[in-house]
């Protein structure tokens, strides 16, 4: 698990050889695209890409994903995936879910002309035109940046040379839940509904308001409707400032991105200049559970102590952090806490910069009250240094070493978890790494049991070979399932056979191509 550290490390890794757009320079950007998404090809002159270009996710070759290069440059017809595409959707793992879109069209030069559809499970949900000038034009259906299973959210409106022009519908489930008006000049104006981000059948947040020139003016409202509830009901809110600046001012009171029945966190306090100032409290279900003060001048800078929460608190995340801060920075002695109790913790730098020092007891990015996982180990200057053991239910059945000079790289044995582990899908991986690097045997363990595994190779470039035994995404009790078959260079080559462990089921066979 331990998905911060293995960000870092991969996406250094991705940035230098799989960059998703040459155009753009867009990375990848999301856990599930940085630790499964590559793409092969051929370089040519000038060690610019050229040919035919593949997509490759978890291994397996993506047929009918990807395109050809000419000098570097996209040309001809692509079919790519959306830059929120990602497969994991199990339910072990809380607000886990798909978006699995693709879009393909025309590019001309590395630029994209003419149509452009998005498709979702096999169906074209939208898209629209580029004109000669590589801009969109005329009606189009857009995605939201979220878009995926639970937050099917579509904006609907018009381009005219690249700008949004006039009424832009906003809906959800096909469903119109908000929108408003663009000027001539593409700007938003007048009234406007805005949606969150992460609006989904679980989390149904709004925004009212104005906008003048692009910028929220005037009082904004957030208004909320819950499962049972039939229409919306306002629930928070705050001011702009009137001179077109887009400047939250005087008392607001803000929810947290994701507010379902299980979230009911706000956060109450002043704005001054933009930036939050003074006292901030933060509420669940109504009941202060924490806050701090930002500085009085209103440069929105944390001091003194604070009691902050995680970013998925909820009835069954109750977790709470409890330290001070230095210049924006936190300091000292953090506490880690869990439903009030202290778990946890390390400490800070007493400087101010915000530098992890000495021993830490750190809690899983999903660790809740169904899986609780924590790390137990040294940081020296911000780094992972030394052995890290890796605890479920307070007992050690996991983790390694990082190298003694303090670059955070994994050295040596180690027994790591799945994304998904809890006491339903006990899946650990046990191997070796070389500076960072998985290499060699890995063996897959199911409840301490060896139920499959396969070799890195040699060369420290972390890529699977020869015969692997895997596990599908969120193994558990009632799904055990297992597929086996050849790796060649980090792709599946072959016939692969998934097996159920629980039965004796006929086996499916797929065949992948070299």
């Amino acid at each position: 698990m331990e998905q911060f550290q293995e960000c870092k490390c991969i996406s250094l890794l991705k940035r230098d050889q799989f960059m998703y757009s040459d155009s753009n320079s867009e990375l990848l950007n999301n856990f599930d695209q940085i630790k499964y998404l590559k793409f092969e090809g051929q370089y040519g002159q000038n060690n610019r890409k050229s040919g035919k270009w593949k997509t490759i996710w978890h291994g397996e070759l993506l047929k009918g994903l990807g395109g050809y290069y000419e000098n570097g440059l996209r040309v001809g017809l692509w079919n790519e995936l959306i830059q929120n595409y990602q497969k994991q959707n199990c339910y072990l793992v809380k607000n886990s879910s798909l978006a699995q879109v693709h879009e393909n069209g025309k590019y001309l030069n590395g630029q994209k002309y003419g149509m452009w559809k998005y498709i979702y499970k096999n169906r074209n949900i939208g898209g629209g035109l580029y004109n000669e000038q590589f801009k969109k034009n005329g009606k189009w259906i857009e995605l939201s940046k979220g878009f995926c299973d639970m937050s099917q959210v579509t904006y609907k409106g018009e381009y005219q040379d690249g700008k949004k022009v006039g009424i832009w519908d906003i809906l959800f489930l096909q469903e119109l839940i908000g929108g408003g008006l663009y000027d001539n000049n593409g700007y938003k104006s007048e009234k406007w509904i805005e949606v969150n981000e992460r609006f989904s059948g679980q989390s149904q947040i709004i925004y009212k308001g104005q906008y003048k020139n692009g910028t929220p003016v005037g009082i904004w409202e957030t208004w909320n409707k819950r499962e049972y509830m039939r229409e919306f009901q306002k629930i928070c809110g705050g001011q702009y400032d009137e001179g077109g600046e887009g400047k939250k001012i005087g008392k607001w009171i803000e929810f947290n991105d994701v507010l379902n029945e299980d979230s009911l966190v706000s956060y109450s306090g002043q704005y001054k200049n933009g930036n939050k100032a003074g006292r901030w409290d933060i509420l669940f279900e109504e009941e202060e559970i924490g806050g701090g003060s930002y500085d009085e001048d209103g440069k929105g800078v944390k001091l003194g102590k604070w009691i902050e929460i995680c970013d998925k608190y909820d009835k069954q995340t109750q977790v709470s952090y409890s330290g001070k801060y230095i210049n924006g920075n936190k300091a000292g002695r953090w506490n880690i806490l869990f439903e009030e109790e202290e778990i946890g913790g390390g400490s800070y730098d007493e400087e101010g910069k915000g530098v992890k020092l000495g021993q830490w007891i750190e809690l899983d990015d999903e660790f809740w009250s169904e899986s609780k996982l924590v790390y137990n180990g040294s940081y020296k200057n911000g780094n992972k240094i030394g052995r890290w053991n890796i605890e479920y239910e307070y007992e050690q059945i996991g983790g390694g070493s990082y190298d003694q000079e303090g670059e955070g790289l994994k050295v040596g044995k180690w027994i790591e978890l799945s994304d998904s582990f809890n006491g339903c899908s006990e899946v650990a991986y046990v191997g070796e790494y070389k500076n960072g690097i998985k290499v060699s045997r890995w063996d897959i363990e199911y409840k301490g049991k060896k139920i499959g595994g396969g070799s890195y190779d040699e060369r420290g470039e972390g890529i699977k070979i020869g015969n692997w035994v895997e596990v599908i995404d969120g193994f558990s009790l009632g799904s055990e399932i297992t597929y086996e078959g050849q790796y060649k260079n980090g792709i599946k080559v072959g016939k692969w056979v998934e097996m159920n462990m629980r039965n004796n089921q006929q086996p499916k066979e797929k065949i992948y191509e070299d």
